[in-house]
């Protein structure tokens, strides 16, 4: 208000954010900004928007910057955001300071630049419009993959520290959708028909039978669904997003980690019990928060249902005492434990260009210059670990079978005897 009262036109994140996803906002708000006041205090340097934004400003758009200074501790100089604030001016607003705003203001014209005349200033917007735009969604794309690239790299710091088998690293809250099946339904679905497959082996007439049971079955299934069918479609569309409301199943979906976007690879896991959610809201809500600035199609993120969802999930997190290394863990576990066949949702690690190792789905690992890892091409890595100690239990027991049975020929280097070694260091302590 007292910078608007003198005429000047101010912009905050905090009443001006929402109307198109937080990073976008942020973008497009420093993009029509001639100088920046950030607020800043320990606090401040601890949110990784809030460095963002001011990296983003100071750095990338290159513009004026002055500090206000807050709060009561000065860890922040230590900072990158301190670092990079050497030369801007600063205004301290920690102790009693009459004249603080004032200092501010005066700061704000001594370092705004020059306005251009009014005829020449409005040609000149109609002129480069257009390709302000595309640098605003070129800043914000920017942005967008910087901190998708720390959350990335935070991520896959937890995953380094569990004590469990190579697996991918990223994970999201989704609906499933009205016809998909779900990783464990389709692991138990494989399950039994390979029991099935035994069992024809076994009893031809038997499994004969049940196959006219099972079919029966299916018979009597279908009729019910279609009974179903034509009541529901009797209601009016009330009842009908009554009963899609019920039927709505919270799911895991992984993610390929190619750099330029994530995205869902293949088949969700099914979300049983409430606990998942629980205990792995800390991590999910950050997550969700993150793609809520990508172009991700998650129902999660489109829908209203999934709106309520992200809601609860924010209230469960932050009540929530857990850290968020331990929330990812115990995520990561659980979809783990339902991956039986260890399909790792068709990702494989690879290694890129740049040297780091992603998880990739086939279209991203057929990338040039992309090496695949061998390590994740079949099954994981405690396999061989488990072949080679078999093998070695296998060794050991053959020699112990060869050494009762007196098999193993005498050794080739006679072994003195106690008595005689005495008496040999004896004779060189007397010399």
């Amino acid at each position: 208000d007292y910078f608007e009262e003198r005429g000047l036109r101010v912009w905050m994140d905090i009443n001006c954010l929402g109307r198109a996803g937080v990073l976008h906002d942020i973008v497009h708000g420093l993009k029509n900004t001639k100088l920046v006041i950030a607020c800043v205090s320990d606090e401040y340097t601890q949110s990784e928007v809030c460095r963002n934004e001011f990296l983003f400003a100071k750095n990338t758009l290159r513009l004026p910057v002055v500090l206000g200074i807050f709060g009561i501790g000065d860890k922040w100089r230590t900072t990158e955001v301190g670092m990079c604030s050497l030369t801007c001016p600063q205004v301290n607003f920690q102790f009693e300071n009459p004249s603080a705003f004032e200092d501010i203001y005066n700061h704000i014209h001594s370092n705004l630049p020059k306005r251009l005349a009014s005829a020449k200033d409005t040609s000149v917007n109609a002129i480069t419009k257009p390709g302000t735009e595309e640098t605003t969604t070129a800043a914000y794309q920017e942005l967008f993959e910087l901190t998708q690239r720390k959350f990335l790299r935070v991520t896959s710091g937890f995953a380094e520290t569990m004590n469990a088998r190579a697996y991918p690293r990223l994970f999201a809250l989704d609906f499933m959708g009205d016809k998909e099946r779900s990783a464990q339904e389709l692991a138990r679905i494989e399950m039994a028909t390979q029991m099935n497959t035994q069992r024809q082996q076994q009893d031809e007439q038997e499994n004969t039978e049940r196959d006219l049971e099972a079919e029966r079955q299916r018979d009597e299934e279908l009729l019910r669904e279609q009974q179903e069918a034509k009541a529901t479609a009797d209601g009016d569309s009330k009842e009908k997003e009554t009963v899609k409301e019920k039927v709505k199943t919270l799911c895991i979906r992984v993610l390929c980690e190619n750099e330029e976007n994530w995205h869902t690879a293949g088949n969700p896991f099914e979300i049983t019990e409430k606990i998942v959610i629980q205990n792995s809201a800390l991590y999910l809500s950050r997550m969700m928060l993150l793609l809520k600035q990508s172009d991700l199609p998650l129902e999660m993120l489109t829908s209203d249902e999934g709106e309520i969802e992200l809601q609860k999930l924010t209230e469960i997190a932050n009540s929530m005492t857990m850290e968020v290394k331990d929330s990812y863990g115990y995520l990561r576990r659980c979809v783990m434990d339902c991956d039986l066949e260890e399909k790792y949702s068709g990702l494989k690690q690879c290694l890129m260009p740049s040297g780091k190792v992603l998880w990739l789905c086939e279209e991203h690992q057929n990338q040039p210059r992309v090496i695949l890892v061998t390590g994740s091409m079949a099954g994981g890595y405690n396999r061989p670990q488990a072949e080679e100690k078999s093998e070695i239990m296998k060794a050991l027991v053959k020699l112990n079978e060869r050494i009762a049975n007196n098999e193993l020929p005498p050794p080739t280097i006679k072994v003195p005897s106690i008595e005689s070694v005495r008496r040999l260091s004896t004779e060189k302590q007397s010399q």
